[in-house]
């Protein structure tokens, strides 16, 4: 079966960014907070606020850490 999330992780400094686009707002949700639980609190990980991107209609969630 296809993931109805599609994932890109994207390096900022020694952090990173993981954008999570998808149709359903609550599967790209529920991905981005196993992401935020998987990364090491030392880093700080965040999660976003959901935006719309109008062109595709998906539904776009950053989350973003810190190096050490």
């Amino acid at each position: 079966m296809v993931s109805a999330v599609r994932e890109r992780h994207r390096s900022k400094g020694s952090g990173g960014i993981h954008i999570l686009r998808g149709k359903d707002l609550k599967a790209v949700e529920q991905r981005a907070r196993a992401i935020v639980s998987a990364i090491d609190a030392m880093r700080s990980p965040s999660m976003g606020l959901p935006r719309m991107d109008t062109a595709s209609g998906d539904h776009i969630v950053e989350v973003r850490y810190y190096g050490l």
